[in-house]
């Protein structure tokens, strides 16, 4: 049995049920945004520290001295 909410979404004329059904997917979109950001936040290095690391590691790569 459906609720009253159900029912009266069900009266609304389709645009308006349209709008509703891309707001919660937009607001679905955003937190998994957000959901994405806090977990870089939480990875450990900054974008900086990840660069300067790269930039070491390529160097260390490219340095005709240091033989495997």
């Amino acid at each position: 049995m459906k609720t009253i909410e159900q029912q009266l979404d069900d009266m609304l004329p389709e645009h308006v049920k349209r709008k509703k059904r891309l707001d919660r997917k937009r607001a679905e979109y955003f937190d998994g945004v957000a959901s994405g950001f806090r977990r870089i936040a939480r990875a450990g290095p900054t974008v900086a520290e990840a660069t300067a690391n790269l930039k070491a590691a390529v160097a260390a790569m490219r340095d005709p001295d240091d033989i495997m």
